[in-house]
């Protein structure tokens, strides 16, 4: 995991006074946005369908199309 991006993703939190398990990650690459924000403890989701997939990372992340982005908003926010 890219420590740069780590780092990025912590000052974010800490900015917003969020814990990792409050935030969903919605990104296209599975290493840069997904690795990064899941070793964190945010829960992330890879949207589109140009997502940058890893060998390291398959089937770690579930894939979405745009489409469904609120649908899983609305489920994660009544759970």
């Amino acid at each position: 995991m890219s420590i740069a991006f780590l780092k990025f993703f912590e000052e974010i939190l800490k900015n917003m006074g969020l814990k990792p398990e409050e935030v969903l990650m919605f990104g296209n690459n599975e290493l840069e946005d997904g690795k990064s924000t899941a070793g964190l403890g945010m829960q992330a989701f890879m949207v589109g369908d140009f997502v940058v997939e890893s060998d390291e990372m398959q089937g770690k992340f579930r894939h979405l199309k745009f489409e469904e982005v609120c649908d899983v908003i609305d489920s994660e926010l009544s759970n």
